[in-house]
C-alpha cells in the first residue's frame, strides 16, 4: 500500500496527546489524522540470529498485530512519562510524515510541566523550524470565548474550570476573566 503524502501548510496547531492527533491549520477548521501516532518495540533474532529490538510505526497502512514478542507501545504520553527521548523522537518524524510545516504548534494537558514538555519540544525542534507550546486549558479558554454562551453569560470576575481527563489521571484548571474597558478577556 502507498503511503499518503504529507499535508503541507504554513502554521498549524496539533494536539499531539491524541492517538489520532486533531489539528487546526491554515484554513482554520478542525480535523483529526487518520492515522496513529504509534509505535511498537518488540524483540526478535535478526538473520544471524541475534537479539534484536524492532520498531514498527503503528499508523493505518502499517499495523499488525503481534501475537508475542511485544515490549513497548509508544505514544507520546508513554515517552513523556517514561522518559524516552528516543521514542519521542521516533514518533515526531512519524509527525513529520504526515505534516510538514514552519510553523508547529502543539496543545498539551495541563497535567504535563515544563520539564516533561522539553522532551517534546526539543524532538519537533528536530523537524520543525518554529515549535511552541499552549496548555490545553487556555485553548479551552480561546476556543469558549468565541461562542455565544461565552458572550451572554460570563461575567467580570467569574472563572471557568477547564476538567482534562488523561488515561486515569484528571486535572483541574481555574482560569479567571479578567474585564478591562474594551472587551472581557480569559486569563
Amino acid at each position: 500500500m502507498q503511503q499518503k503524502e504529507a499535508q503541507r501548510f504554513n502554521s498549524i496547531v496539533v494536539d499531539l496527546f491524541s492517538l489520532h492527533p486533531g489539528y487546526i491549520g491554515d484554513d482554520l477548521s478542525y480535523e483529526k489524522l487518520t492515522e496513529r501516532l504509534l509505535q511498537q518495540r518488540y524483540t526478535g533474532n535478526d538473520i544471524d540470529g541475534d537479539e534484536r529490538d524492532y520498531y514498527i510505526p503503528c499508523d493505518n497502512t502499517n499495523a499488525i498485530k503481534m501475537i508475542s514478542g511485544v515490549t513497548d507501545t509508544y505514544t507520546i504520553p508513554f515517552a513523556i512519562d517514561n522518559g524516552s527521548m528516543e521514542q519521542m523522537k521516533r514518533l515526531v518524524h512519524m509527525m513529520e510524515n504526515y505534516i510538514v510545516t514552519d510553523s508547529f504548534t502543539y496543545v498539551f494537558p495541563d497535567a504535563y510541566n515544563e520539564l516533561q514538555l522539553s522532551m517534546v519540544h526539543k524532538a519537533a525542534r528536530m523537524v520543525y523550524r518554529r515549535v511552541r507550546n499552549v496548555p490545553l486549558s487556555i485553548g479551552t479558554a480561546f476556543k469558549f470565548q468565541t461562542t455565544e454562551n461565552f458572550k451572554s453569560n460570563f461575567e467580570p470576575g467569574d472563572f471557568l474550570l477547564v476538567v482534562n481527563l488523561i488515561d486515569d489521571e484528571v486535572t483541574f484548571t481555574l482560569v479567571t476573566g479578567e474585564y478591562d474597558e474594551k472587551n472581557l478577556t480569559v486569563k
